[in-house]
């Protein structure tokens, strides 16, 4: 609880509150509290003095570079007090920090060796307070148990009251639900915080302050959250670029609306637009049924037109333009904070034109359609765009009834999984993918970034796709916070092919592709640069950008 509230920087963290007093970060009073050690009882300091040193002129370039400047001048005035107030049989651990200040959590590595250099450097002075082994096995064999004692005995409590404080347009039930809390349960006071935590993720809440006292051999929980500005009405607005350097060239600007809290069961109102190569405008109704149920309705309607190119034996054969209406209605569950579970029917209608090659006097081909799909999703992913741990798997059933006598009707069948990873300096995920119609071509066709590298977008189809990839980056640098975030370098390995429903997957007829790119993390979203190519098939420049929703 000491290390939270620590980190408690005002406007960044929220404050904690241990025994009633509300607590944040001393840096400011005493980032270097020599003071207090003493007068908590100790003979001897060891001092570690973490301090960034002040920056240069000429490395102010933006307001946030001026606020850390303000910052740290606040910070060394009282750190240079504390240090005088050090004894010679005191320890003062200074390591160089040049160039690092404390936003930047990406460098953890170089400062973590700068603190070995240092701590190096007083060895004799730190050798001289070791007691030996024995004697602090035994010290700390006695801490330890003393420690889990008290914890065993006194820290779990049965919850005996929950309220929430604070929201005017959140129902608090719904909040409550939200945490998982119920009265009776036994928990310890960090439980209760992790679970209040979870309410972050709803995306309109900015701080939480969880206020828990002990009474009577029972345990009372008031949670208070405090409700973003924009808590009932959220805008993102973004840019996608599209380019492979040849002919395909697409662009778009997306709007994504969420009007949240309409009703006490915390209903929204998801409302999306895109102009560009892609036009689609549509809406959603997401539906609680109960206050903080998991269960849910969510009715959509939208409406959606773009231009297709349809390939034949992987050679581009028409251009096809599609303008369609789709009516869907969702019955599902949400399973906690990492996967949900859906079923739904959807209704649509629209008509497809030809194109390229152009033809006189072509009518356009009408097409109305019913389908029903079953859906499950599980999302543990630190980012979608460059994850480093977690898990990201999709899985879905859809089956379109035959429109005319004597037909099947269609089915189509499709999973993908995704497991994320750290390596050291290194990050990346490996990719699964198998999808399959019983008539009509596969959910997914292959061709593009990352899809086969170096083949035609969407070019490979069939009755069933399989595809793999090992994909993994490294940090190189990073822009100013103020525009973006990290700069990587990465390459990826893929394999992967269609084929149709009388032909066996051969890992001998899988087409083989790699791809080196670099991204960059940008306000609109990631951008990528890159080149690949498929083995026997040709290769393709790329670039990408655009917001992952």
């Amino acid at each position: 609880m000491t290390m939270r509230a620590s980190l408690a920087l005002p406007g960044v963290f929220a404050p904690v509150r241990i025994k009633q007093k509300l607590v944040v970060d001393g840096g400011l009073v005493s980032n270097l509290p020599v003071e207090l050690a003493r007068a908590m009882g100790a003979d001897i300091i060891i001092a570690v003095n973490v301090g960034t040193p002040l920056a240069k002129e000429h490395e102010l370039n933006s307001a946030i570079d001026v606020t850390k400047q303000m910052l740290q001048i606040l910070t060394e005035q009282n750190v240079q007090r504390s240090i005088k107030d050090l004894r010679k049989s005191d320890v003062l651990i200074a390591p160089e920090l040049s160039g690092t200040s404390f936003l930047d959590f990406g460098l953890y590595q170089q400062t973590i060796k700068a603190g070995e250099i240092a701590t190096n450097k007083m060895a004799a002075q730190l050798s001289a307070l070791r007691v030996p082994d024995e004697q602090y096995a035994v010290f700390e064999y006695q801490r330890s148990n003393a420690g889990q004692t008290a914890r065993n005995t006194a820290d779990k409590l049965p919850l005996a009251k929950i309220e929430v404080e604070g929201p005017r347009y959140i129902n608090p039930q719904a909040l409550i639900a939200q945490t998982g809390l119920k009265e009776g349960q036994v928990l310890s006071q960090e439980q209760i915080r992790q679970a209040s935590g979870k309410l972050y993720g709803r995306g309109d809440i900015d701080n939480i302050e969880t206020v828990i006292s002990d009474e009577d051999g029972k345990r009372n929980v008031l949670i208070k959250p405090s409700e973003s500005n924009s808590s009932r009405n959220r805008l993102r607005v973004g840019l996608e670029l599209t380019s492979d350097f040849a002919d395909e060239n697409r662009f778009g600007l997306s709007v994504l609306h969420i009007a949240s809290s309409l009703n006490s069961y915390g209903a929204e109102l998801r409302t999306f637009a895109r102009i560009g190569s892609q036009r689609e405008l549509g809406s959603q109704f997401w539906q609680p049924l109960a206050s903080g149920s998991p269960w849910y309705v969510a009715p959509s309607l939208e409406y959606n037109g773009s231009s297709l190119d349809l390939y034949q034996e992987g050679r581009k054969a028409l251009r096809v333009g599609v303008r369609g209406t789709q009516g869907t209605l969702v019955f599902g569950r949400q399973l906690d904070n990492w996967g949900t579970i859906e079923a739904g029917v959807s209704r649509g209608f629209g008509k497809v034109d030809i194109l390229l090659p152009a033809v006189a006097n072509q009518d356009s081909l009408r097409y109305y359609s019913t389908t029903r799909f079953l859906r499950f999703r599980l999302d543990t992913l630190d980012s979608l765009a460059n994850p480093s741990r977690g898990y990201l798997v999709t899985s879905s059933w859809e089956q379109t009834p035959a429109q005319n006598p004597g037909e099947r009707s269609q089915a189509q069948s499709q999973i993908d999984a995704l497991s994320a990873f750290r390596l050291g300096d290194w990050a990346g995920h490996l990719y699964g993918e198998w999808s399959r119609s019983e008539r009509g071509g596969a959910p997914n066709p292959l061709g593009g970034f990352l899809r086969l590298s170096g083949t035609a977008n969407n070019s490979l189809a069939g009755d069933a796709t399989a595809f793999g990839r090992f994909v993994i980056a490294r940090k190189i640098g990073s822009l100013p916070t103020t525009i973006g975030g990290a700069i990587r370098t990465g390459f990826s390995l893929e394999a992967g092919n269609s084929y149709g429903n009388d032909q066996a997957l051969r890992l001998s007829s899988l087409k083989q592709a790699a791809s080196a790119f670099v991204s960059v993390e940008t306000r609109f979203g990631p951008l990528f640069f890159g080149a690949g190519a498929t083995r026997g098939n040709g290769s393709s420049l790329y670039l990408f950008l655009g917001p992952i929703w």
